[in-house]
């Protein structure tokens, strides 16, 4: 044609590939790998089960011990908002990886977690997603890479980029802490550690993974879908006397002199991050709150601890939905939709049998605080709290506060629906024929359900109240026998019946002949205006049963009982200081909490 041809370069190389360029730029950029986490250098209390299950799963592993149909077991650890997932990992990967691993731990929580480099990594993928090669580029955004670059690599060439950032040969043992995973949506992280495992699966004695979730269930989902083991590690509160070794004298101090500090102390519930991080973080901001913890005070350091628990999601509707569910003994709540919602607190036992769940108490206390004024379930909620604040070791009055208010928040929460009495009083010691009697509230259409009378001699006023659907108390407290009057309605006769209380909380035994004599003089009125009713005994009864010819005519509660019927609202001052050696026996930590 005559135009000049390109002169041809001799020895000419190819351009280099992405995996060169990436590792080329991870010399001249100078880039480091992730670091652990430093604000988790604490002590690791009660997790010696977790961590010896972390450490032989990893030298499994290591020595290619693969499990069902040649796939490793999926291991991970689950649990509420600041139960200590973050910190079993994070102690996991300083002093649990067997010797010759390297340890690597990356979060989905939070900036410096690089979640929005592993959303944008699905987002450019087109057609298949590639989780696992999303989840190398977070990766390498985390060391420093440019992300352009990193999304040009697969997951592997990913892994050999880090191999060589931290001087590794290509068959070096790494072991991936993946946490806060559940921070993705349901799909994508379901995706994701299939994904992962699959990539373990492939590379035996060279890469594993420990993962971290708020929900178990989509952990097992995960493993039964791909056909896997799990090895759960459900990490439950701490031991409630935990705080003595977290926040030291002063506040051992406090909750001697001051019932509204012990109860803060039990409403923690032993929840690691409302004692690591919240009690300290509320002393700050309240410098007041150990000397003077009024109401002003207690509110504020409420608010700092659920800030610093991350509760502050779990707004006002949000709670006015759950909180009717958590105390409906008639529709009874799935509490895995509470642990999938991180609101469910599991208080710790040496056997699954002294386990005991719990909404958690803090972020009951605080909004029954937040909304007592406005609603009937809080404020009742309130009014039990703020009797429980009132128990002293020997003072009797007051219990009965307690039990009225909690029977009013009972009803309110199962309004409209029938129940069996046996389904109310849950007590092993109720006589037979309430067992199946069909009762409903009729409730009045006011804040407060309890209404007090001067005393209980005006049985027409009484009875006006009763009929109404009040509680009704009396507050001479000069009734013999009696403590307050607790309506119900018969389903089949539409028949006022009324439950007459007595509490007793000050004897380790009862006199119970002597307590019924009282009782039926107490309800002598009551029988002239023909009005049915059954007796309904509250005590801190230190045994384990009654003898059947005893509660035959109603309902009589031991301290077992009693704490089985209330626990619903969170470890009470009731409970630790009213309540006997053998419930102590059956829940060794409530001895621990005085």
């Amino acid at each position: 044609s005559g135009e000049p041809q390109p002169k041809k370069m001799k020895n000419s190389q190819a351009a280099p590939t992405p995996l060169e360029r990436a590792k080329d730029w991870v010399k001249k950029k100078n880039c480091q790998a992730p670091k652990l986490p430093t604000s988790y250098n604490q002590e690791l209390l009660h997790r010696k089960m977790a961590c010896t299950i972390v450490q032989k799963y990893l030298q499994g592993v290591q020595a290619k011990a693969l499990g069902k149909d040649g796939k490793f077991s999926l291991v991970g650890c689950s649990g509420m908002k600041g139960i200590g997932k973050t910190a079993m990992l994070v102690h996991s990967a300083r002093c649990l990886v067997p010797e010759g691993a390297t340890a690597l731990y990356l979060t989905f929580n939070g900036g410096g977690a690089h979640k929005e480099e592993f959303l944008k990594s699905l987002q450019c993928q087109e057609g298949h997603k590639d989780y696992a090669a999303a989840f190398g580029h977070m990766l390498l955004a985390a060391c420093g890479v440019d992300s352009c670059l990193a999304r040009q690599l697969e997951f592997e060439d990913c892994l050999d980029v880090y191999r060589s950032l931290r001087g590794l040969s290509a068959e070096a043992f790494v072991v991936v802490f993946v946490d806060e995973i559940g921070d993705l949506e349901e799909m994508e992280s379901t995706a994701t550690l299939t994904a992962l495992m699959r990539r373990m699966d492939k590379y035996p004695g060279q890469l594993a993974f420990v993962f971290a979730h708020i929900r178990q269930d989509i952990l097992d989902k995960c493993a039964t879908k791909s056909a896997r083991e799990v090895t759960a590690l459900h990490l439950p509160a701490l031991q409630l006397d935990d705080w003595k070794k977290v926040v030291g004298i002063n506040w051992q101090k406090a909750a001697k002199e001051h019932a509204q500090i012990q109860q803060l102390l039990l409403a923690c519930s032993g929840h690691p991050r409302s004692l690591v991080d919240g009690l300290p973080a509320a002393l700050v901001e309240v410098p007041n709150l150990l000397t003077n913890p009024d109401e002003s005070s207690l509110v504020s350091a409420m608010d700092v601890i659920m800030n610093k628990c991350k509760f502050n999601e779990f707004d006002t509707k949000f709670m006015a939905d759950i909180v009717p569910q958590w105390f409906d003994f008639v529709d009874k709540i799935d509490t895995g939709t509470l642990a999938r919602d991180g609101v469910l607190l599991k208080v710790n036992g040496e056997t699954a049998a002294q386990e005991v769940e719990l909404l958690h108490p803090l972020i009951l206390l605080r909004w029954a605080r937040k909304m007592c004024e406005d609603h009937s379930i809080p404020h009742h909620l309130q009014q039990a709290y703020a009797a429980d604040a009132m128990v002293g070791p020997d003072a009797e009055k007051k219990m009965e506060n307690i039990m009225y208010h909690y029977e009013a928040l009972l009803k309110k929460c199962v309004e409209s629906k029938e129940f069996t009495l046996m389904a109310f009083y849950c007590s092993r010691h109720i006589g037979k024929k309430f067992l199946n009697m069909t009762v409903k509230a009729h409730l009045p259409r006011q804040l407060s359900l309890v209404h007090k009378v001067d005393n209980f001699q005006n049985i027409k006023e009484v009875l006006h109240y009763l009929k109404q659907g009040f509680i009704v108390v009396s507050q001479a407290h000069s009734e013999v026998g009696i403590e307050y009057l607790s309506p119900f309605v018969c389903v089949d006769t539409e028949d006022l019946i009324v439950a007459a209380v007595q509490c007793k909380f000050v004897q380790a035994s009862c006199a119970w002949a002597d307590m019924k004599s009282k009782m039926e003089k107490a309800t002598k009125d009551l029988k002239e205006e023909k009005v049915r009713f059954f007796p309904v005994f509250y005590t801190s009864v230190d045994q384990n049963t009654i003898h059947s010819d005893t509660f035959s005519d109603g309902v009589y509660f031991t301290e077992s009982d009693l704490f089985t019927f209330t626990k619903k609202l969170g470890i009470l001052r009731l409970h630790v200081m009213k309540l006997g050696a053998k419930l102590q026996e059956k829940y060794p930590w409530l001895k621990q909490a005085v």
